[in-house]
């Protein structure tokens, strides 16, 4: 068996990442948990129902803190916890967000010591990089998209 951790907080990761999920948990071989940060709680009402997204892991009291730093250190304490106690085959980062951050800074320091594949899923961005790079500088070229 596969184990997968999808990282989630605002709505956009709900609706983007939740064909995500749906698509891995029809895998037989795949267990998926969920790490959930409730970054955009008031606007996630009912999406997480919506998309059949079940939460493991739930993190939502580190949005109490006042500061954006408390927060991320939060957050991190709290992510980095559940990948040291828990390996992971894959684990799935989304966005932007302070979520997608503290998931891939906290990812990105136990690479050092584990060899999980880490799955971001921003390529709209890249992209429109891209684009405007190849705009500016006719010898770019850009990945092709899917």
């Amino acid at each position: 068996m596969r184990r997968v951790l999808v990282v989630l907080g605002t709505r956009p990761d709900i609706i983007k990442l939740g064909p995500v999920c749906a698509a891995l948990k029809r895998q037989p071989d795949v267990i998926v948990e969920t790490f959930w940060t409730g970054q955009h709680i008031e606007l996630a009402d009912g999406l997480l129902e919506l998309f059949e997204i079940d939460i493991t892991h739930k993190a939502t009291d580190v949005m109490e803190h006042p500061r954006l730093t408390g927060k991320a250190a939060a957050m991190l304490a709290r992510f980095a916890a559940l990948l040291a106690a828990t390996r992971y085959d894959y684990i799935v980062v989304q966005g932007d967000t302070l979520t997608a951050m503290v998931g891939g800074l906290a990812v990105s320091q136990l690479l050092t010591l584990y060899t999980t594949p880490v799955i971001y899923l921003y390529l709209d961005r890249l992209q429109a990089w891209l684009n405007r790079l190849r705009g500016s500088a006719g010898n770019i070229h850009p990945v092709p998209a899917e």
